[in-house]
């Protein structure tokens, strides 16, 4: 899972996701994305509630397995350095 990503000039934010999902942001002429780990994305209507309710779902769930992946990484280190 990769960083947040913004796109300024089309007012876009790619907020990737575990297993290869990411959210697209809706942007200047375009559509609210959900995309699959296949690359295949489903384009979700205009309905501004949805939108902003899946975009903070979407970056909770980076923020938590960011989080996660962290914490994980200094317990592997702990362990092999033994402290």
């Amino acid at each position: 899972m990769g960083p947040i990503e913004r796109d300024e000039g089309m007012d876009r934010t790619y907020i990737p996701l575990p297993g290869g999902w990411e959210v697209q942001t809706k942007g200047n002429g375009s559509t609210f994305r959900i995309c699959g780990p296949d690359g295949v994305c489903l384009p979700i209507p205009d309905a501004p509630y949805l939108h902003y309710t899946l975009e903070i779902m979407a970056y909770q769930i980076h923020k938590a397995t960011e989080s996660a992946i962290l914490e994980a990484a200094q317990k592997e280190r702990e362990r092999i350095t033994g402290g």
